[in-house]
């Protein structure tokens, strides 16, 4: 009995420094006065690094760290190089999307829910092309574009990962701050690469502390996401 305790208490402990470091590396982008990129960029990289730790042969497992670590190359390229590529950060990003789709996919049960899913994401994201064209016209670029498809793509993961609410809450949580982050970051991109929409004004009025709104939801969510493949570690052990 006390064997099972002293093998049980690793994963709990792992978990806590997870959670405990990536509390402290949240405050300290919002703090710190220098290395705030490198500060981010740790907290995706120990996200990435907790879902290793829960390895396990499972199709949830393996979606999901993908999507991990397609983000921490995605954020190397926006974060650490300062969004000098933007293209190819996207480009990751909805790899990263893509994962978390199959996930949410591949759980569901029905046949018929799953024709359903296929044909909503096949039509909203027809739409949001359509959209962008019509809206940025000779404006339009393969970054807008590859933009519109993720953020598509983004919006209705959320949607059916909080209908699949029950069987990973944290999950759905994570994708949905996910959401809360990237809404902010491409208000900002495009206001400075397409329309000017005075999203600089709108968020110091959301934003008087002037805190970094974007992240304040992306580390939340990427720890949720990575805590989110706990689930089936206990059974993969047995």
């Amino acid at each position: 009995m006390q064997k099972a305790v002293k093998k049980q208490a690793i994963p709990y402990s792992i978990t806590a420094i997870f959670i405990a470091a990536e509390i402290i590396l949240g405050v300290l982008v919002q703090t710190a006065d220098t290395s705030v990129a490198e500060i981010s960029y740790s907290a995706i990289v120990l996200a990435f690094v907790f879902s290793l730790v829960n390895l396990n042969k499972s199709r949830e497992w393996l979606l999901t760290a993908l999507a991990l670590l397609c983000t921490l190359f995605a954020d190397y390229f926006l974060v650490l190089l300062g969004g000098e590529e933007k293209l190819i950060a996207m480009c990751f990003f909805s790899v990263t999307q893509i994962c978390y789709f199959l996930r949410i996919y591949l759980a569901h049960k029905e046949k018929k829910i799953r024709i359903v899913h296929l044909i909503l994401r096949a039509v909203l994201i027809a739409v949001s092309v359509a959209v962008t064209f019509t809206v940025l016209k000779d404006k339009t670029d393969a970054l807008s574009i590859i933009s519109i498809v993720y953020y598509a793509n983004l919006i209705l993961n959320v949607i059916f990962a909080f209908a699949q609410f029950k069987i990973s809450p944290l999950f759905a949580t994570g994708l949905l701050l996910f959401a809360f982050c990237d809404a902010f970051v491409g208000l900002s991109v495009l206001e400075d690469l397409y329309i000017d929409i005075g999203v600089s004004s709108l968020i110091r009025r959301i934003n008087p502390l002037e805190l970094n709104l974007a992240w304040i939801f992306y580390v939340p969510s990427q720890t949720l996401i990575a805590l989110s493949l706990i689930k089936g570690a206990p059974s993969e052990r047995k």
